[in-house]
């Protein structure tokens, strides 16, 4: 299983049992539930078109209850991480026709016009559902990954601080702030954007450090190459037997990917630098700072006068 894959799984579990948006608590006259969970199960495994393949069999026959339109929401994911933007754009719009100014179409929407560089129309509509309080929280959260996408420092301290305000010492609050920014968070990570999944991660954990945030995290700053953030909250969890293998495995990772780095100190020559890079082969790791820095057996006279 690849890490993105663990961090959707991860992610959707939470989804499942933790989102506002859940199903259980939903009207649900045409029994459209039991094919969303099929197609939750089928996308937290990775097996897109089983997926839809579910979502739209309950779209067929949900009608404008809540879990046709989250069928129909959870279809424009799956699109957009296909970078089909037309098919995700579709499935909104059949949303909206079904639930004009639904809340859970309109954050998805919000994704869509983010990943269009539609930044203004994004932020317009996040503005509007901070006022609605089944999407205040979601939206403050979707406000930090504009921000990040905007490289916009003064709209990211106004959408940490709105979401401070509105979770305060709420228990409930945080629990569901936690969620939707993990959510979040493996959308971004599957949409390659991995310096946002980190961040939505990272802004996730003080309100649950549990292990499995933990982990969550550590896998999302591995893929944004935060390296030394992810080995650290992976030593962690070397203690708890249900992490210890999975942190293990990740750790060798982030030790093979140190190794392959070229560190040279002296590094006054970047063509060289670059075909030591490329002779992988002949590098071992010598424990340097946090992590390795290369030396290289072998090295012909003029390489070996870089290190």
């Amino acid at each position: 299983m690849g890490l993105r894959c663990l961090a959707g799984w991860t992610a959707l579990i939470w989804f499942v049992c933790a989102s506002p948006h859940a199903l259980a608590q939903r009207s649900d006259p045409a029994g459209a539930s039991p094919e969303v969970q099929m197609g939750l199960q089928a996308e937290r495994a990775g097996h897109w078109e089983e997926a839809l393949n579910h979502y739209r069999s309950a779209a067929r026959v949900g009608g404008d209850a809540g879990p046709a339109i989250t069928a129909l929401v959870r279809q424009s994911r799956i699109y957009m991480i296909r970078r089909a933007d037309a098919e995700a754009e579709s499935a909104l719009d059949e949303a909206f026709q079904r639930q004009p100014g639904n809340s859970e179409a309109l954050l998805m929407q919000v994704r869509l016009w983010l990943k269009q560089d539609k930044a203004r129309r994004a932020i317009r509509t996040l503005e509007q559902l901070a006022a609605r309080e089944e999407a205040a929280i979601e939206s403050a959260i979707g406000l930090n990954a504009a921000a990040v996408m905007l490289n916009d420092a003064q709209l990211l301290k106004q959408a940490r601080l709105r979401l401070e305000k509105l979770i305060k010492d709420n228990s409930e609050r945080r629990v569901r702030a936690a969620m939707a920014a993990r959510e979040e968070a493996d959308f971004y990570a599957a949409t390659d954007r991995d310096e946002v999944a980190a961040y939505l991660a990272e802004l996730a954990l003080p309100l649950d450090p549990s292990p499995s945030a933990r982990n969550f995290c550590a896998i999302l700053f591995y893929q944004a190459n935060r390296l030394d953030e992810s080995a650290a909250l992976l030593k962690e969890l070397l203690s708890d037997p249900s992490h210890r293998e999975s942190a293990q495995a990740l750790l060798a990772q982030i030790e093979g990917r140190a190794q392959r780095a070229l560190i040279v100190s002296a590094g006054r020559d970047h063509h060289a630098a670059r075909e030591l890079e490329g002779r992988g082969d002949e590098l071992v790791a010598v424990p340097v700072g946090n992590f390795q820095r290369i030396a290289v057996l072998e090295l012909d006279p003029e390489l070996g006068a870089l290190l």
